[in-house]
């Protein structure tokens, strides 16, 4: 295979994988709070976060290797749309199977801290289709902070090393609505003092509106990235 279609591969999945444990780990918080174990998931949800960096790192590192040897336009799209496939399949599979991790969740849990600490599932059916802007600039944020610097460090290859760091920007962008915002609102609804019935069924209602604003938010820059192929 060839090195440069091998590395495409690796460093696409890599970057899907950021994405994904992302919500992932999100969902473990929202589990948690349906089993009364929020600290304990929240702890969880951070360890699984920690991942991220190793993927991440390869990401970046093999995007770095195509910029100094290989700033190939069309080929960094592909790496990119090829990505962004990944992360929204991930994410439309997560909103219409809601159940679908949860087994891998609880195995994860008995392991890190103690067996039957998760036992609930959701409840229902993931059913919020609505808008929620802060949910869709954080993800959208996420997922052009690696396009838009790599597509500038192209254009302008010789402050590729400095163009390239904008990266952080963005993600530090959708990082802070993230916490200050979606994580925020996730935990008033896990420790509020209404029914536990109403409980479970707001804040898996929740999930599913931050679930499918980030399938909006992959579906959009998906569009942008085949414009940009067709177009250009």
């Amino acid at each position: 295979m060839n090195v440069n279609l091998f590395l495409l591969i690796i460093g696409s999945m890599s970057l899907s994988l950021t994405f994904i444990l992302t919500t992932f780990s999100f969902k473990i918080k929202i589990l948690g709070a349906i089993n009364d174990i929020n600290a304990k998931s929240w702890n969880l949800a951070s360890a699984v976060t920690l991942l991220n960096s190793l993927f991440i790192a390869i990401a970046l590192a093999i995007i770095a290797f195509f910029l100094d040897t290989f700033p190939n336009f069309n080929f960094l799209i592909i790496f990119f749309l090829m990505n962004t496939l990944i992360v929204l399949f991930g994410h439309i599979f997560m909103f219409y199977r809601p159940s679908s991790s949860f087994y891998l969740i609880k195995y994860i849990t008995d392991i890190y801290f103690t067996k039957n600490l998760l036992n609930k599932d959701f409840k229902k059916k993931f059913i919020n289709y609505s808008f929620d802007s802060f949910s869709f600039v954080a993800w959208f944020s996420f997922l052009i902070g690696f396009i838009f610097p790599t597509f500038l460090a192209i254009f302008f290859n010789e402050y590729r090393a400095t163009l390239f760091q904008l990266s952080f920007i963005f993600n530090s962008f959708g990082t802070l609505i993230t916490i200050v915002i979606t994580d925020k609102k996730a935990s008033l609804l896990a420790d509020s003092n209404i029914s536990k019935s109403e409980k479970d069924i707001k804040i898996t209602d929740y999930l599913s509106l931050v679930i499918i604003n980030r399938i909006y938010a992959s579906s959009v820059v998906l569009l942008i990235l085949l414009l940009i192929l067709f177009i250009k």
